[in-house]
């Protein structure tokens, strides 16, 4: 079937234009264009595709003028063909302007008019997607989605506006037509509530939000959570500490398992005794927390210890074995680090709560889970709260336990109880090492010490045989841990090439039977650039598939060392990613649009501003810059004359103040103690390093 607008015999010609540029032979879609042209020189469709061609073939000025000429039609071949030329060329002004004019010759056209306002979209024109939206919803009003893209668009312009203008003007605007919507029972998905939640939280109108969620329109939500989230997340901007204490104490007793109801519980019930100890004393609560009648409070911390323990208790009499149950047992530790000595809700305890150490606490909780993968970072955040003598202890506590599991198994046993023992063993060292255990060691004790890492890697293989390639294996820890000591042994002998060697052939012995191990990957990446090869380092960044926002966090890994070891087509195409990325974040506005995920559109737009702002963009685009000199120029001369003809990118002082670190310096797992780790100090003055060499290669 032929496109609106073009017979079938023209729509066989647009299409040969098509293949040969989707084939990238963009000189044979203009030789293509230019002969149908001659034949019919107002085929609109073959000019605007001549112009794309064009445009590819970098012939940019002559495709400007070939599309300058294209007149406004309604067909759907000329309609794309020159959206991809506005898109590629980046003029999204332009394609707003050609959708103007092309929606005078047929206004009310549902489609054109989706494509406008995301042609708005692409330039945050909010006022004018607004004015789009409105007229979608008049031309189509049983369509709700289209309000809600007006709402949305009038909330953008109260949020990136004047706050006087907003909360005066577009605020209140967006409240009305969504409460429109909602009164005509035209509400139907959480997205839709979510924009309405928005819009009251941003006004300051906690009630009236408090009783969206309470309401029937809270059960849109599609799960009570999410419902919850919000209600918390009300009651904590409005202070009121007592009802929100009481809602985590009802959901905690049916979702004893959820980890942030616990920690909510703590912090309310701490923010609380900050603010009304005054007040607890006058209304008949006692230090021992009571009231004057003896009944328990829950607004002590005794209440919070005596809660922790009837849940424990519950659960008993459910037979759900409390022992198991981690969430509860983590509940404990955090307890006992919120009442020592410099946590504030030591104040408010006394001795006689009968709550017991940290350490102690954190010893009960290994024997528990010391055997799942993830237990050393669940006590990650308590160690640093214990002494150097307890830290000290609780390695060697660790240690014993490791031990025991490991005794315990037998060679009948099934696969469960040996797993568990490899993760005891992985944690044992862990906590040695966060202890200081390894600091104080000789280099040759260090390579003992591998020795005995790989050994466990060796015989804990066989308990991975039956694992996919996408996982990762049980002992993946060992090898890690053996690459840190023999760092550390390179840094204490001021440069130790054995060591750095038997580290990459260690992770990359590890490799071969964990080829998804992404931390494996990570530490090999920052050897291999130790020797400036970085070959390796391109294989593994293909293999992560680093993209969208781990580009932006962990890119530099990668993007820092390419230029300065001369890989310059590599740090080309890495530059390319990095700047495509802004482009790529609008694409993801335009589809939480499309969906409805409105909550989404906020995210990704902060994501965008602080994308825009960041170093790695700004030395993306230096680098880029200096990458195309040197591998598109043929000689001195054209060096200059490139130079001289392209635009300098220059950051200004002001603009480069406002340059923010989007890197993620702890991406890669360290288990050395707090003093050994890159501290603030530290990455504060490599960001003020990285920052002042894209000024000096931009100035």
């Amino acid at each position: 079937m032929a496109s609106k607008g073009m017979t079938e015999a023209q729509e066989r010609k647009v299409r040969t234009i098509y293949e040969a540029l989707d084939n990238a032979n963009n000189k044979k879609g203009v030789q293509l264009a230019d002969k149908m042209l001659k034949k019919q020189k107002d085929f609109a469709a073959a000019r605007a595709l001549k112009g794309l061609a064009l445009y590819r073939l970098g012939r940019r000025t002559e495709a400007a003028a070939v599309v300058k000429e294209v007149p406004i039609v309604c067909e759907e071949a000329t309609i794309q063909a020159l959206s991809l030329y506005y898109r590629e060329s980046n003029r999204y002004a332009d394609l707003c302007d050609y959708y103007e004019a092309l929606l005078k010759t047929i206004p009310g056209n549902e489609e054109l008019l989706a494509q406008q306002f995301m042609a708005y979209v692409r330039i945050g024109n909010f006022k004018k997607q607004q004015q789009t939206a409105m007229t979608l919803h008049k031309h189509f009003p049983s369509k709700n989605p289209y309000c809600f893209w007006g709402a949305m668009s009038v909330f953008l312009q109260g949020h990136t506006g004047e706050e006087r203008m907003a909360q005066a003007v577009f605020l209140p605007l967006a409240e009305r037509m969504v409460e429109k919507l909602v009164n005509e029972k035209k509400v139907e998905s959480e997205a839709e509530i979510r924009l309405y939640l928005m819009i009251l939280l941003k006004q300051k109108k906690f009630a009236k939000a408090l009783e969206v969620v309470r309401s029937s329109l809270g059960n849109l939500f599609h799960s009570r959570d999410e419902q919850l989230s919000y209600e918390v997340q009300i009651l904590t901007e409005t202070s009121e500490w007592t009802t929100l204490i009481a809602l985590y104490r009802t959901e905690l007793q049916t979702c004893a398992e959820n980890w942030s109801f616990w920690l909510g519980y703590m912090e309310s019930l701490t923010a609380y005794l900050q603010s009304n100890t005054a007040e607890s004393s006058s209304n008949g609560t006692d230090s021992n927390g009571t009231d004057s009648n003896g009944v328990e409070s829950t607004l002590t911390v005794r209440g919070l210890h005596q809660f922790i323990a009837h849940i424990e208790e519950s659960l008993t009499a459910d037979g759900k074995h409390p022992e198991k149950s981690r969430n509860i047992q983590l509940a404990k530790v955090e307890l006992s680090k919120r009442v020592t000595a410099s946590e504030p809700l030591a104040a408010h305890s006394s001795a006689d709560l009968g709550i017991a150490s940290l350490l102690s606490q954190l010893t009960e909780y290994v024997r528990g889970f010391g055997g799942k993968p993830s237990c050393f970072n669940d006590i990650r955040p308590y160690l640093e709260h214990l002494c150097a003598e307890d830290q000290l202890k609780f390695a060697s506590d660790v240690s014993e336990i490791a031990a025991e599991a490991t005794k315990a198994c037998k060679d009948g046993d099934s696969l469960k109880p040996k797993i568990s023992a490899i993760a005891c063993e992985t944690l044992a060292f862990q906590v040695s090492r966060f202890a200081s255990g390894h600091a104080a060691l000789a280099p040759e004790e260090r390579r003992q010490l591998v020795d005995t890492l790989m050994t466990f890697h060796g015989d804990g293989l066989p308990l991975g045989k039956d694992l996919l390639s996408t996982d990762i294996q049980y002992v993946d820890g060992f090898p890690l841990l053996s690459a840190h000591l023999l760092m550390d042994n390179d840094q204490q002998l001021g440069g130790s090439e054995v060591d750095l060697f038997r580290a990459v052939v260690t992770l990359e012995h590890a490799l071969i039977t964990s080829p998804s191990a992404s931390q494996i990957k990570l530490c090999l990446v920052k050897l291999y650039c130790r020797y400036g090869a970085f070959d390796p380092c391109a294989i593994i960044f293909n293999q992560l598939q680093i993209k969208h926002i781990l580009l932006e966090s962990i890119g530099y890994l990668w993007s820092t060392p390419v230029f300065g070891l001369g890989y310059f087509q590599t740090a080309s195409v890495m530059a390319k990613m990095l700047l495509s990325l802004n482009n790529d974040t609008t694409e993801f506005v335009i589809s939480a649009y499309r969906s409805g995920t409105f909550h989404k559109i906020l995210e990704m737009m902060e994501f965008r501003e602080s994308l825009q702002k960041s170093l790695q963009l700004a030395a993306a685009s230096a680098l880029y810059q200096g990458v195309e000199l040197l591998t598109k120029s043929c000689s001195i001369e054209d060096v200059i004359h490139r130079y001289q003809t392209t635009s300098p990118i220059v950051f200004p002082r002001e603009v480069a103040a406002q340059w923010r670190d989007l890197r993620d310096v702890h991406a890669m797992h360290d288990w050395s103690p707090p003093d050994s780790q890159l501290s603030a100090e530290q990455h504060k003055a490599s960001f003020q390093l990285e920052s002042l060499w894209v000024e000096l290669r931009t100035s």
